[in-house]
């Protein structure tokens, strides 16, 4: 008993390890978006990255989550709070995204789908690679601040892609 008090507490207590300050994930992103497609130029590669976290801020200040995305879907399913459930930050990154980061994709990815523990995201991809060499940004998991990592690389999920629009 007093392991799982132990981590519960800890779980509360411990934001997420990935918030990064916005220059270092606008590098990080940008760079991670020339090595999916390198024929894109430095410019044009934080052009992209600036409008997705220009996108995600937004996204961040509409939806006003508390700091731990678990919590924020208790308020969110007790009736609390209005939104904040992953798939609601996928299908507003997405919505706004689409169509506009050329040349680059948007895909809507699931991890553990139809399952209590199911997790939603997007995908940045370039259109010769595939999933498992895109980009995931999900705004959930550290409660608004994008999530960047390449999907092969994402230890938390095993993601595939949602074939629901």
């Amino acid at each position: 008993m007093k392991y799982l008090y132990f981590s519960f507490m800890m779980f509360l207590f411990i934001g997420c390890s990935r918030q990064l300050n916005l220059e270092k994930q606008d590098e990080l992103l940008s760079h991670k978006l020339i090595s999916l497609n390198n024929s894109i130029d430095k410019k044009q590669a934080f052009e992209i990255s600036n409008k997705i976290l220009q996108v995600s801020k937004e996204i961040k200040d509409e939806f006003n989550p508390v700091p731990y995305p678990w919590i924020n879907n208790t308020l969110v399913n007790l009736g609390i709070k209005e939104k904040g459930l992953c798939w609601e930050w996928r299908d507003e990154l997405y919505k706004r995204l689409n169509g506009n980061i050329e040349p680059f994709a948007i895909l809507k990815i699931g991890a553990n789908v139809g399952k209590l523990n199911e997790h939603n995201a997007i995908a940045i991809i370039s259109k010769s690679n595939d999933i498992q060499n895109s980009i995931l940004i999900d705004l959930w998991r550290c409660s608004g601040v994008p999530y960047i990592v390449t999907i092969k690389d994402d230890n938390s999920y095993i993601w595939s892609r949602r074939e629901i629009e």
